[in-house]
């Protein structure tokens, strides 16, 4: 290849990697604004105790899932919402015996902001998901949720959307957002939703992972859950955000969740005495709208990358400080804004480097390294060449 005949030069400047303004439908069908899958599932479905049904889906059906299951996540940022798209399906209040006793329920979870949860506490008596802990790092700011009921198959069936803002140590009260019917617009009618938040659900997904705990690949899905969130509705967020998505069936999780558990993983059982943090791989996914210089709130910490830029196929090594040893987190960003890489330091302090090339060369293109610690956040921008 022929060198560059002058240097190429890179500004850090605040920026946005938001996509483009475009035409999404809340319908619960993927369309191509949403570009390439953020995470994709890589275990089979299957959910816990004898009446309780697997999980897999072979109905077809807009409106009706004999099973819950998430193959793939994408997400982008425009005009001012979150635009989630999660393929898969999600039974009503069903069991193994086509009946209407076991809650099936889509749980979204959002750390957007400084502050949050890390376990789930406070958010009231019965709240089942009281004592979750999340990986190290996340800290829940927002609750989102979606759940089918048909009115006993004797009426029209509905979908209910809930929504809690999660205080900062515990607490937290959910509201119902609205009621809407499967196959959009996504509007919700009848709760309070002052934000104005859609979702939908087109359960026809058929294909994705089968019944079992080993591990597949929920690839090819073009249906489930669709959401659009106006920013103002998770604070705002300037940084990246960061998403965890579960599937259960009452108190009861499934194996379902994106970012995947590791093939082989069976239900994780009740949802009081999950701990994310003991399973190996991080649960959780991010799309990063925006990057920028350091601001105020970063006191203590520094980011610097090592080596040349553009960078040519070397390693990807950084130097930071941390002014204590609380968990932080390096992300290698791509320019749709996609996470593609993390490394989480933990137990450690003062100036030392880490490597991000993971023993895989980032492919050419424009990245951002982010550094995140606590409410505090450090953005450095990097070209790869071949």
């Amino acid at each position: 290849m022929r060198p560059h005949s002058r240097p190429v030069l890179f500004a850090l400047a605040l920026m946005s990697i938001s996509r483009p303004a475009a035409a999404v439908t809340v319908d619960g069908a993927l369309e191509p604004a949403y570009g390439s899958a953020i995470t994709q599932q890589a275990v089979q479905t299957s959910a816990t105790g004898f009446a309780q049904i697997s999980g897999d889906n072979n109905q077809g059906n807009l409106d009706f899932a004999n099973g819950s299951e998430l193959d793939l996540a994408y997400a982008f940022v425009a005009d001012g919402k979150l635009n989630l798209f999660l393929a898969g399906n999600l039974a009503l209040m069903l069991n193994a015996n086509q009946n209407g006793t076991v809650r099936h329920i889509l749980d979204v979870f959002v750390d957007a902001v400084p502050g949050g949860q890390q376990t789930l506490n406070g958010l009231g008596a019965g709240v089942v998901v009281n004592g979750l802990t999340f990986d190290t790092g996340f800290e829940a700011d927002y609750w989102f949720e979606l759940e089918g009921d048909d009115n006993g198959f004797s009426g029209p069936r509905e979908w209910t959307s809930r929504y809690a803002a999660l205080q900062n140590g515990g607490g937290g009260t959910q509201v119902t957002l609205g009621r809407t019917s499967a196959g959009g617009p996504g509007t919700l009618t009848g709760g309070t939703n002052p934000h104005g938040v859609l979702t939908t659900i087109d359960n026809r997904n058929t294909g994705g992972v089968s019944a079992g705990c080993d591990a597949s690949s929920g690839a090819g899905v073009t249906k489930g859950v669709e959401w659009a969130i106006p920013l103002a509705a998770i604070g705002n967020p300037s940084g990246c955000i960061n998403i965890i998505v579960f599937t259960r069936s009452g108190s009861s999780l499934s194996n379902q969740v994106l970012a995947p558990v590791p093939g082989g993983t069976c239900p994780l059982g009740t949802a009081s005495t999950v701990n994310f943090a003991g399973i190996a791989g991080n649960q959780s996914f991010s799309i990063c709208p925006t990057t920028g210089v350091p601001g105020a709130g970063n006191t203590g910490l520094a980011l610097m990358i090592l080596g040349s830029s553009p960078l040519r196929g070397a390693e990807l090594r950084v130097s930071l400080t941390l002014p204590d040893a609380r968990a932080a987190r390096l992300q290698v960003v791509d320019a749709a804004g996609r996470m593609i890489r993390e490394h989480v330091v933990e137990g450690r302090a003062g100036t030392f480097e880490v490597n991000l090339s993971d023993h895989r060369p980032l492919p050419p293109g424009v990245y951002w390294i982010r550094l995140v610690q606590g409410g505090a956040a450090l953005t450095r921008q990097i070209s790869v060449l071949r």
